[in-house]
C-alpha cells in the first residue's frame, strides 16, 4: 500500500510539474489604421501597455495553465488558443475568453489610441500615458503613469484598497471610508481617466 501511495504521490508531482513548466507565447501586429480606441478584455492575468510614436499595435501574449490547490492540474490546449480581435467601429477589439489559463499579455500601443481595458483579477500597468483610459479590474491593482498635464478628469476607485494621485497639487478630491477610497482632479485639458478596482489599489502618477 505505502509503494502505491508513493507511486501515485510521485506521479502528481511529475504531472504537476510538467503542466507547470508548459506555456505558450503568441505574437500579433495590427495596424493602427482607423481605430482610435484600443479594448481588451479577458479574465486572469497581467497587462503591460506602453505607449509608443509608432502606428501599429504590437501584442505579446504569454499563456499558462492556472495553478490551483487541486491535485490534478487541467490539460489545457495552449496550442489551440489565438487572440481574437474585432473591428467595432472605430475600436479595435481583442480577448482571450478563457478562465482556465493565466494570461501574461505585453503591449505596445500607438500614443494617438484611447484605451479600454477590462481585467477579471490580475494587475494593470500603463507606462507613458498620453491619452484617455477606462480600466476596470475585479480584483487586483492598476498602476498609470504619465509625462502629460493634458488631462480633462482622472477618476481613481477602489471597492476595497487605496487610490492615489501624484504630480497634481490642485482640484484633487479624496473620499476614503472605511475600507473604500475614490480620489479625482479636475483639469483643463482634453483627456479623461477612469479606473475602477473592485478589490485592490489604483494609481495614478505624473512623472
Amino acid at each position: 500500500m505505502k509503494h502505491t501511495l508513493l507511486a501515485l504521490a510521485s506521479a502528481l508531482v511529475i504531472s504537476q510539474s510538467v503542466f507547470a513548466d508548459e506555456q505558450r507565447s503568441i505574437s500579433k501586429t495590427f495596424s493602427q489604421g482607423a481605430s482610435h480606441e484600443l479594448a481588451i478584455e479577458f479574465p486572469v492575468g497581467q497587462l503591460d501597455i506602453q505607449t509608443t510614436e509608432g502606428d501599429n499595435i504590437e501584442i505579446n501574449v504569454v499563456l499558462k495553465p492556472k495553478t490551483d490547490d487541486s491535485w490534478f492540474s487541467k490539460n489545457v490546449e495552449l496550442d489551440k488558443i489565438e487572440i481574437e480581435s474585432k473591428q467595432r467601429g472605430s475600436e479595435l477589439y481583442l480577448t482571450i475568453d478563457n478562465d482556465e489559463i493565466q494570461q501574461e499579455w505585453s503591449v505596445k500601443v500607438p500614443k494617438s489610441m484611447a484605451l479600454d481595458i477590462e481585467l477579471g483579477v490580475g494587475n494593470v500597468e500603463v507606462e507613458s500615458l498620453a491619452n484617455s483610459a477606462d480600466i476596470e479590474v475585479g480584483v487586483g491593482k492598476v498602476r498609470i503613469n504619465s509625462h502629460e498635464n493634458d488631462f480633462r478628469s482622472i477618476a481613481l476607485e477602489s471597492g476595497v484598497g487605496k487610490s492615489h494621485i501624484k504630480g497634481f497639487e490642485n482640484n484633487i478630491e479624496y473620499t476614503k471610508n472605511m475600507v473604500s477610497s475614490d480620489m479625482k482632479y479636475r483639469g483643463q485639458g482634453q483627456y479623461t481617466i477612469k479606473v475602477e478596482v473592485g478589490v485592490g489599489d489604483a494609481k495614478f502618477e505624473k512623472i
